[in-house]
């Protein structure tokens, strides 16, 4: 008989991570959803006037441990090429309490301060020598 194997994880198993990532960041913005990706927690670091993405993953397979950081590489260039689409979105989304000043920079700047990072189980990890 032959063995089956589950491709993907359940939206549950993907919160036992965000969920703990974004009480940490201090945000309820999970599953942010902007041009066909979908954003695992966003969050607005008021101290550096910064966002913070974090993509979260249960896999210990190293070649998915990988590829996570190319999404990071795509989503990078989808906010480079869409900006102020993504910053309106996103303070719609969540209505943060950025300085207008600060939003107002962002935009004449072209520029928005990220951070990304990316979220894995301990377990997953912790024998792969990339921690």
């Amino acid at each position: 008989m032959a063995s089956t194997r589950r491709i993907g994880i359940t939206p549950r198993e993907k919160k036992e991570i965000a969920i703990p990532v974004a009480r940490r960041l201090r945000t309820d913005v999970l599953e942010f959803g902007f041009k066909r990706s979908l954003f695992d927690v966003v969050s607005y670091d008021d101290d550096e006037n910064l966002l913070r993405i974090v993509e979260c993953k249960i896999t210990s397979r190293i070649t998915n441990i990988g590829g996570t950081f190319g999404q990071l590489l795509a989503y990078t260039a989808l906010i480079s090429s869409n900006g102020k689409d993504f910053l309106e979105a996103v303070l719609h989304e969540k209505r943060w309490n950025i300085p207008l000043n600060t939003i107002t920079r962002m935009l004449e700047s072209k520029t928005i301060p990220v951070a990304f990072y990316v979220a894995f189980r301990k377990q997953d990890v912790e024998d792969k020598k990339i921690s």
